[in-house]
């Protein structure tokens, strides 16, 4: 058995179907048929309990969700592929802090302005979006390996 990606347009797996593609790791991309802010089928619920994407399923059978969490584990079970630097190395650090920088403050910054609370002004969300976008973008300027931890963050 080997990787089943389970995605659909909008979500965060396009950056594990990119991560998979070039490390040219044989892998099957299970579309569902969902738009962004709509529930997943019923039917995922056997694939994924909470039924959200990306969904991983690994060789071995199990389940794993989270974009980041699933960039780091196949940069560490393919380090001869150069996802990312290597581990024990100062830009290793690097590239978790960023991984998780974007995985969290990023999308969540994303998330905030395309599903707006009814409470935040909308000026907020829009300095609070560009001020992320600056800080991360400037950064990532000089180094490409990051750009594959962000692409996730650009649809």
């Amino acid at each position: 058995m080997g990787y089943t990606l389970f995605n659909r347009v909008g979500s965060g797996g396009h950056i594990i179907e990119a991560a998979l593609h070039l490390a040219e790791i044989p892998f099957e991309l299970v579309l569902l048929d969902s738009k962004p802010g709509t529930p997943l089928p019923e039917t995922f619920r056997t694939t994924n309990p909470w039924r959200q994407v990306p969904t991983l399923i690994l060789p071995d059978g199990s389940t794993m969700t989270e974009t980041a969490a699933m960039l780091i584990d196949l940069a560490t079970r393919f380090p001869d592929k150069l996802l990312a630097p290597a581990p024990g190395t100062a830009a290793h650090g690097q590239f978790l802090r960023w991984t998780i920088f974007a995985s969290i403050d990023v999308y969540e910054a994303m998330l905030r302005y395309n599903y707006p609370l009814p409470m935040r002004p909308q000026r907020m969300r829009l300095e609070n979006r560009r001020l992320r976008a600056a800080h991360v973008g400037y950064w990532c300027l000089s180094k490409p390996w990051v750009m594959l931890s962000m692409l996730w963050v650009q649809s």
